[in-house]
């Protein structure tokens, strides 16, 4: 299994741990964000003040403590590889949205990304859909269920013109609390999904 592929699944499935926390705190209440942790080896720092590469829903707010937790399995052993990882959501409500970017290796098939990350999260949870479309920006989507979570992804892959494939990876979950209005929000947020911008 690639490396970098293998992360990527470890990051979304860790932020669908990660939101157990906020999601059971008293009252349904965010949990206070911490202070901005500094950067980790191998990839971005967690917080990241550039804007979300989605249109997020009314009152989704950014979780560092989220994007903390998945952002330390992406980078667990990978190196110098660039890995960066944010998240937001709702907890009250028992919304969330984490987003993965990862840069891959020269001359890497787009196509061989999204069937080992398929294959990866095959082991994580619960694969109840999955596309892939090939094209200049090429698109896998899927459903899953971790119970008492489901949700959706989304992810849009470039390659570079030096060859070198990004990708953007959203997964977007909810709990039982609310779920019809957590998957319309969540089909909003990832149809706005951005592909990933390349330098010419």
């Amino acid at each position: 299994m690639s490396q970098g592929r293998g992360l990527l699944a470890l990051a979304l499935l860790a932020a669908t741990v990660a939101c157990d926390a906020p999601a059971r705190a008293q009252g349904g209440a965010p949990v206070a964000a911490a202070d901005p942790p500094t950067p980790a080896p191998g990839g971005a720092p967690v917080t990241d003040p550039a804007p979300p590469p989605l249109t997020l829903p009314a009152g989704w707010a950014s979780l560092p403590e989220v994007a903390e937790a998945s952002h330390a399995a992406a980078t667990r052993g990978a190196g110098d590889r660039p890995v960066r990882v944010r998240a937001w959501g709702d907890p009250g409500v028992g919304c969330f949205v984490a987003v993965v970017d990862l840069t891959g290796t020269r001359d890497e098939p787009l196509a061989a990304i999204g069937a080992e990350l398929r294959a990866t999260l095959d082991g994580m949870v619960d694969v109840e859909g999955w596309t892939y479309v090939e094209g200049p920006v090429a698109e896998v989507s899927a459903t899953f269920a971790r119970p008492p979570q489901r949700g959706a992804l989304r992810g849009r892959m470039v390659a570079a013109p030096a060859g070198v494939p990004r990708a953007t990876i959203a997964a977007c979950f909810y709990n039982e609390r609310e779920p019809a209005r957590c998957r319309q929000a969540c089909d909003a947020a990832l149809a706005s999904l951005e592909a990933p911008r390349i330098s010419p």
